[in-house]
């Protein structure tokens, strides 16, 4: 949009001199038109004014992850009052994303499990100028771990073995024989694990086991579950 300067913002330089003057209380990214009328002595105006046109930096609310996700992460930008911008760019390392216009955008093609630590969120007025002072760089996020290929095998009368693949991280393991817990495990590496303990013979177990990434948080979307029995105890025999 356009302003023409009104008279409620008319002021007057000294005369004689060069001088300047802050003008106040202008709308973000908003350009505005400026006219400068000289005055002689007598105070008479010059009917042709010296005009310049500039446009105000834009701004834009505090950046927040709103959620993620294994190969996503969604950032938002609060205070809708405060967001008065043509435009956002939001950088990851080399990758960037140019000329969102939504009080939102949500990063994809990240990798499981991995920490990116330079996502920075760029906002620019009409004119393509970006507003430095209001340059946010968010902190690390490390996104979730995934799970494929889950199997239960060497099921025995009071051990089994859980077997994985796909994962890039690290896994946890749970039994529970209805809602009681009675074997639990986390920080599993590698592709396999024997469960060894907390099994009784002839019983049936819920089996889950969940992927987690590097700093612990859990990907519940990934969790696998299954249903086992274990084998009866063989029997004794006696003279």
């Amino acid at each position: 949009k356009l302003n023409i300067a009104y008279a409620a913002q008319n002021f007057v330089l000294p005369y004689g001199r060069n001088s300047n003057y802050n003008i106040k209380n202008l709308d973000a990214n908003t350009t505005y038109t400026v006219s400068l009328y000289p005055i002689n002595q007598c105070n008479l105006i010059y009917n042709t004014p010296t005009q310049t046109t500039f446009t105000t930096l834009p701004t834009i609310g505090t950046a927040i992850y709103s959620s993620y996700t294994d190969t996503s992460v969604l950032i938002s930008w609060d205070s809708a009052s405060s967001n008065m911008y043509s435009s956002v760019s939001i950088f990851n390392g080399n990758t960037s994303n140019i000329g969102i216009t939504n009080t939102y955008f949500n990063l994809q093609y990240l990798l499981p499990n991995t920490t990116y630590n330079s996502i920075a969120i760029l906002c620019y007025n009409s004119q393509g100028v970006e507003n430095t002072l209001l340059r946010q760089y968010l902190d690390p996020i490390t996104t979730l771990g995934t799970l494929n290929n889950y199997y239960i095998n060497n099921i025995l009368s009071s051990n089994i073995t859980v077997n994985w693949s796909g994962s890039n991280s690290t896994v946890g393991i749970e039994v529970k024989q209805n809602s009681l817990t009675t074997f639990i495990q986390s920080n599993i590496t590698g592709s396999n694990f024997k469960v060894t303990s907390g099994l009784q013979p002839n019983i049936d177990y819920n089996v889950n086991i969940i992927p987690y990434n590097s700093i612990g948080i859990s990907n519940e979307t990934y969790r696998q579950f299954h249903t086992i029995t274990t084998l009866a105890r063989a029997p004794y025999l006696s003279n």
